[in-house]
């Protein structure tokens, strides 16, 4: 499927969303409840707020995921407890069974780095959870998703988002890790992981051809 590729923080200009079938929004080091320090994550917010009400498939991701939260209302902030690393996921009767999501509901561990959190929305169905993050992904209405762990990370990533925080020097004593204990973790969880998050975006895929199609 062709697609458009836009660093959101680098650009003024955002593509009109009549000339596009779906919206992702990927992750980043920003915060979702800091939009007064981050102007252009207002402008994501919006886009993804009319992306919904027009009814057409949207998949935010950890950042992503979090500004779709409060795209629809929902109070954005600080977690109790960050995660890094590979989790398992406890998946709701609806997540079992969830067209685009479902695949998750395995035994595949997932990725998470991230230390804020949101409110459930309004109307939305809770698909999975984790103990110290109970909304690890929700879905409003049939076509918008929001997930706060990484389906598309690659072992590259692990390893670069890790340097990119700090290395071992901030990952150490403020999250309890080390980049050599998230690369274990990454060569034992990976691969079952990123089967199941090309699952999910086959699935996602397929929705926005329907939407296409009408």
């Amino acid at each position: 499927m062709p697609f458009v590729y836009l660093d959101a923080w680098r650009t003024d200009e955002v593509p009109a969303l009549q000339d596009f079938s779906g919206l992702v929004v990927l992750g980043g080091e920003m915060h979702a409840h800091k939009m007064d320090e981050y102007p252009f994550l207002r402008v994501v917010r919006d886009l993804m707020r009319e992306a919904v009400d027009e009814e057409m498939p949207v998949f935010g991701i950890c950042l992503g995921g979090q500004i779709l939260a409060a795209a629809m209302g929902s109070e954005v902030g600080a977690s109790a407890e960050r995660e890094i690393g590979f989790y398992r996921l406890t998946p709701t009767e609806a997540g079992k069974t969830d067209k685009v999501l479902a695949a998750h509901a395995s035994d595949a561990l997932v990725f998470q780095f991230h230390e804020d959190t949101f409110d459930l929305p309004d109307g939305a169905e809770l698909l999975f959870s984790t103990p110290a993050v109970p909304h690890q992904a929700f879905r409003m209405g049939d076509r918008a998703y929001g997930v706060q762990f990484h389906p598309e990370v690659t072992r590259t990533e692990v390893v670069a988002w890790a340097e990119l925080a700090g290395g071992d020097e901030v990952l150490e004593p403020e999250w309890g890790i080390t980049i050599q204990e998230l690369i274990t973790q990454a060569d034992r969880h990976l691969a079952k992981s990123q089967e199941a998050g090309r699952e999910a975006f086959a699935r996602f895929i397929e929705l926005v051809e329907r939407a296409e199609r009408g």
